[in-house]
């Protein structure tokens, strides 16, 4: 949902989208969830990393020796590992539309939004077709996964738990515990 002060916390934008039914916005499939970093809660069809465990990539590379402490951990590692990938598609579509970064303050917001939609499907036409350019190339980007807003940990609203809440704790909890032990079976 376009239109946002830049200093909007992404849970606000998120939570206004999923409470208006013009937003658009895009309902999971059954069985599906989005990925989401420690600023939101781990709620229904959005799967957040546990709190209070190492989460960042730097900060399992500066203390690699040690490995993982426990299946919450892991399972961190593994979500950052691919909220990492996600963020640096967005990198890679910047990188090749470097019109989305600096979009005149005089063009209709309208067309704003149109832009983003437009250059979105032609980076993802062209990453499905497999042409590559200086643009798609992901090694050229740094892993900026460690560079989040800052209002990670406690500073969240976080909602009643109801019983859908629930559910994806177990889910995530059944997730972790799968990882650990295949993890375990590895070593």
């Amino acid at each position: 949902m376009a239109g946002y002060e830049g200093i909007t916390h992404d849970s606000k934008i998120l939570r206004d989208c999923l409470n208006d039914d013009d937003s658009g916005f895009p309902n999971t499939p059954t069985g599906k969830y989005y990925v989401v970093d420690a600023g939101f809660a781990n709620t229904t069809n959005f799967m957040a990393p546990y709190r209070r465990e190492r989460y960042h990539l730097p900060d399992f590379h500066r203390r690699a020796q040690g490995g993982y402490k426990n299946k919450r951990e892991y399972f961190n590692y593994m979500h950052s590992s691919l909220r990492s990938v996600i963020e640096r598609s967005f990198g890679v579509w910047k990188k090749r539309f470097k019109m989305v970064t600096d979009v005149p303050t005089n063009m209709k917001f309208t067309t704003q939004v149109k832009l983003v939609v437009a250059t979105m499907a032609i980076h993802n036409w062209l990453r499905h077709v497999h042409v590559e350019d200086d643009g798609s190339n992901f090694s050229d980007l740094e892993d900026d996964n460690d560079d989040d807003d800052g209002d990670d940990d406690d500073n969240t609203d976080d909602a009643i738990e109801d019983e859908l809440d629930l559910q994806m704790e177990n889910l995530r909890d059944f997730i972790a515990n799968k990882m650990w032990n295949d993890y375990g079976t590895r070593r």
